[in-house]
């Protein structure tokens, strides 16, 4: 699940959507030309970007390859092109963008400050800052499939999770997760690297 998307993963089958205009999402790429940052668009299975060889950034003092991350994240192939603003046709669920963590602190208030009353934005992580449509957070996915509280259990790191920590009965932290997303979690597991979903769930139903 996306903040704007929600799927069943056996079948694939679509959920919940709330996604971004055409025109929204183009506007949002024109203005991303003027920064040092690399959007990233889901588009089926493929993940459209400007220059697969302009994909490394800077976090945590070290540089890391931002695009192969994501796509062998997501199991994304990627499509290249010139211009994004042009090639996106479509309505996206969101555009994410990466850039290297200093240059993203110092600068997100002017990329966001166009669209500020008309969409949402946020970071997803130090080096990601990502767009939504307006009143769109992964609260309102989960509160759209129609499950009763008690029955979801959601499990987050950022910021972007506490929506979705609103809307569930059991609130699952990782051990990598940001201060404030800890402090509102029943739980803290282990980090992403070392498998604290899959330990969290043989804690909780072993």
């Amino acid at each position: 699940m996306t903040l704007a998307k929600a799927e069943e993963i056996n079948t694939g089958k679509v959920l919940f959507e709330h996604a971004l205009s055409v025109a929204e999402a183009q506007a949002v790429l024109e203005h991303l030309k003027a920064f040092n940052v690399r959007p990233m668009i889901e588009d089926g299975d493929y993940m459209q970007v400007n220059n697969v060889f302009d994909c490394m950034i800077t976090t945590g003092g070290r540089k890391f390859n931002v695009i192969e991350y994501e796509a062998h994240s997501n199991g994304f192939l990627l499509k290249e092109s010139s211009d994004l603003a042009k090639s996106v046709n479509f309505r996206p669920s969101k555009i994410l963008t990466a850039g290297d963590e200093e240059y993203l602190k110092d600068h997100w208030k002017e990329i966001a400050e166009p669209f500020k009353e008309t969409l949402d934005s946020m970071f997803t992580s130090p080096f990601y800052y990502e767009f939504t449509a307006k009143d769109t957070n992964k609260g309102s996915a989960i509160e759209a499939l129609g499950y009763e509280k008690d029955e979801i259990a959601a499990i987050g790191d950022a910021q972007n999770d506490l929506p979705m920590f609103r809307a569930a009965g059991t609130k699952i932290a990782m051990g990598n997760s940001v201060d404030v997303v800890k402090e509102a979690a029943d739980f803290v597991t282990d980090t992403n690297e070392n498998d604290g979903i899959a330990k969290w769930i043989e804690t909780y139903f072993g």
